[in-house]
C-alpha cells in the first residue's frame, strides 16, 4: 500500500476585520504550525481564494460593510466547487435569527467569537481537532472537490 503524503490542513478566513482575521490566523498557525492558512477580506475574494486554494475548512464572519456574511455564505454553496467546502461561521452576533439563517444557508456550525485570545485558542484546538483529525474531509484530496458531483 502506498503511503499517503502528510496531511497539511487548508484553511481559509473570510474576514474583513484585519485585527480579528490576524488573531485567528495567529491562533490557528499555534495550534496547527503544519496548517496553510489564506484570508479573504470579502465576498468575491472569499470565493477567488476558495476556487484558488481549495480549503479544507472555511471560517467566515457574518458582518461585512458592504455585503451581508449571509450572502457570501449562500454565494459560496452556491457554487459548484466551494459548495463542497465547509463553512463555520465564527461571529460576534449570538442573534437567533442569524444562526437560524446560516444553518438554513448549510454553514456547518456557527460559534462565537470568544472575547479573550486564549479562549479563542481554545475554540481553534476543539475546531482542528475535530474538523483535521476526526471529521473525514474530501479537501484532503483536492481532485474530488474539482470532480463533478454525483448526485
Amino acid at each position: 500500500m502506498a503511503k499517503q503524503p502528510p496531511f497539511h490542513p487548508r484553511l481559509l478566513v473570510i474576514d474583513d476585520n484585519n485585527r480579528d482575521a490576524k488573531l485567528v490566523v495567529e491562533g490557528f498557525r499555534e495550534v496547527r504550525p503544519d496548517a496553510i492558512v489564506a484570508t479573504a477580506i470579502n465576498g468575491s475574494d472569499g470565493l477567488e481564494t476558495a476556487r484558488r486554494e481549495l480549503p479544507d475548512l472555511i471560517l467566515l464572519d457574518l458582518v461585512f460593510p458592504s455585503e451581508s456574511g449571509l450572502d457570501i455564505l449562500q454565494t459560496l454553496k452556491r457554487d459548484e466547487i466551494a459548495k463542497r467546502i465547509p463553512i463555520v461561521v465564527l461571529s460576534g452576533h449570538p442573534r437567533d435569527d442569524l444562526v437560524w439563517s446560516a444553518y438554513h444557508e448549510y454553514a456547518a456550525a456557527f460559534l462565537l467569537k470568544p472575547p479573550t485570545f486564549d479562549e479563542l485558542l481554545q475554540m481553534l484546538r476543539v475546531i482542528a481537532d475535530f474538523w483535521f483529525s476526526s471529521a473525514r474531509l474530501i479537501g484532503s484530496s483536492r481532485a474530488l472537490l474539482q470532480a463533478p458531483r454525483q448526485d
